[in-house]
């Protein structure tokens, strides 16, 4: 533990306070008074007296505070400067942690809130990824049905022009024959007239 200089504040007849040092001596408790030297002899103290509850648990600011308020509540001959610094240093801590709270919840939700985007990122762009191959798909196949309708267009119109070609070419085979049917008939019908 550092030793410090005690000071001696003193009025002076005209109203002024004065501030002196005293070399050498110790401030606030003396050595013999001092009974604990250290954080477990500190907690024991602590949780023996119920200052520090519940006892066993990892020390949170927001414990250290209710500890501090409960001892500047306690009934003593403790001066209210003191127990207005002491309140005071159990709000500043009660602050301290609500703000240190805040800032990892508002970093968590940072944190948590980018993995969440990126995420749906990931899932958009997969979703577009297989849309693209699905409609590639679609056009693909819409393609090779085209090709092969125009094939069947294109074989069937040669077949319709083989059957129109097949059907003139019958047509005009009986034309034939019927325009020689009609020539014999006709030339039998004079040589019948004649006779």
């Amino acid at each position: 533990m550092r030793s410090r200089s005690a000071s001696v504040t003193t009025t002076a007849s005209d109203g002024r306070r004065t501030t002196r040092q005293n070399p050498g001596k110790a401030t606030g408790v003396g050595e013999e008074l001092q009974q604990i030297k250290g954080a477990k002899e500190g907690r024991k103290y602590l949780e023996e007296n119920s200052l520090l509850v519940p006892a066993g648990h990892t020390l949170t600011a927001s414990m250290a505070a209710q500890c501090l308020h409960q001892i500047a509540i306690m009934k003593s001959n403790t001066p209210p400067t003191v127990i207005n610094a002491i309140r005071s240093i159990a709000f500043l801590i009660e602050e301290t942690d609500v703000n240190q709270t805040n800032e990892l919840l508002h970093d968590g939700f940072n944190v948590e809130l980018g993995n969440f985007a990126e995420d749906v990122r990931v899932l958009v762009q997969d979703v577009r990824d297989k849309m693209k191959d699905e409609l590639e798909d679609v056009v693909t196949c819409a393609r090779m049905a085209i090709e092969e309708m125009k094939e069947r267009a294109v074989e069937e119109m040669k077949e319709g022009e083989k059957r129109m070609e097949k059907t003139y070419a019958e047509v005009a085979s009986s034309k034939e024959t019927a325009t020689r049917a009609a020539v014999e008939a006709i030339n039998v019908g004079e040589k019948t007239k004649g006779h």
